[in-house]
């Protein structure tokens, strides 16, 4: 909704920021900050409805995160390699995760289950 930025870094920290406008100036101030995962953070999205954000890292592991909550809600194990990428859909059923192990993972999000893998390998 625009109202919060989040940042992913390199030490696997997530922080929640919000900017805050007056007559003089504009500031982004700080409003969460989770150590998150033990390596980089590569990717990170927000829900369509705004309220969780997913993470992915060089850790192998997806977390999904509320602002209300000082821990993720929820970790998926899902990958044997880093996580490049995090995506919802556009109605929030699913959220699909892929991996330098070369898989794309479909987790439903109402049990947070892997509904479907796919294998991206080339075949040589």
């Amino acid at each position: 909704d625009g109202k919060y930025l989040a940042l992913g870094t390199n030490d696997g920290y997530l922080f929640i920021t919000k900017l805050i406008k007056n007559f003089k100036n504009q500031k982004i101030k700080i409003i969460r900050s989770y150590k998150a995962h033990l390596s980089d953070i590569i990717d990170l999205n927000w829900s369509c409805d705004s309220n969780l954000i997913a993470t992915g890292s060089l850790d192998t592991l997806i977390y999904i995160w509320s602002l209300d909550k000082k821990n993720p809600i929820v970790k998926l194990f899902g990958h044997s390699s880093w996580v490049r990428g995090v995506n919802w859909d556009p109605i929030g059923r699913y959220l699909t995760t892929h991996s330098s192990d070369k898989t794309l993972v479909f987790w439903k999000t109402n049990n947070w289950t892997s509904v479907k893998i796919l294998s991206c390998k080339s075949k040589k």
